[in-house]
């Protein structure tokens, strides 16, 4: 499970990386990141409920690397992705 969420972030950071910018330009780029960031907190949601099932996430490691990830995945952002204005 946690494999999977880092191959996620990986793709989310390689996405933005490689996106032309004909993608960047027409919002094609901020769609596709936007999907991808459903599809990993689906995810969280996922080992969150395997956390409560397992009964782990009463310690603080679980908590720590749940509030991270939940970081990672919803920071807060003061100005859109795409800054080319053009």
């Amino acid at each position: 499970m946690e494999i999977t969420v880092v191959l996620m972030l990986l793709s989310l950071v390689a996405l933005y990386l490689h996106g032309s910018s004909e993608e960047k330009k027409n919002g094609i780029l901020e769609k596709k990141l936007r999907d991808m960031e459903g599809k990993i907190s689906d995810v969280l949601g996922v080992v969150k409920g395997e956390l409560h099932i397992n009964g782990q996430l009463g310690g603080k490691e679980a908590r720590e690397v749940l509030k991270m990830l939940e970081k990672i995945v919803n920071p807060s952002r003061p100005q859109p992705l795409s800054t080319n204005k053009n």
